[in-house]
């Protein structure tokens, strides 16, 4: 599978893309990284199971599951998502969902329905 991203700075609430699976190696490799724009994506077997799990319904924007969602999730710890995901600390119920740095950025419009988006990944 091909990584998909959007890149973010550390404090962003980034979270877009298709990615291989996250593997032991792969995620030392990161977190050895310095802080600042990461490049790294998210796969298609994560966005279906993020979808399903914080019932992302049709009508919502890309914006509003940005701020009802993912800035919910990030709040206590004050960092991206896709960082959060990176150390265990958000999961999905998806065994092959994974993280890994991104081949492609996928574009989009915070006004936008965020299922059209992730229909076009």
């Amino acid at each position: 599978m091909k990584n998909l991203t959007h890149t973010h700075t550390q404090m962003g609430s980034g979270l877009c893309g298709s990615t291989t699976n996250k593997s032991p190696k792969v995620v030392e490799e990161l977190k050895k990284k310095k802080k600042g724009a990461t490049y790294l994506g998210v796969n298609v077997q994560f966005l279906r199971a993020f979808v399903k799990k914080e019932r992302i319904g049709k009508g919502m924007s890309t914006g509003e599951v940005a701020g009802k969602i993912v800035k919910v999730i990030t709040k206590e710890k004050r960092v991206a998502l896709i960082d959060m995901i990176k150390d265990g600390e958000y999961q999905v119920e998806n065994s092959e969902a994974g993280i890994g740095n991104a081949f492609a950025m996928v574009s989009h419009a915070w006004g936008s329905p965020f299922l059209s988006t992730y229909v076009r990944v």
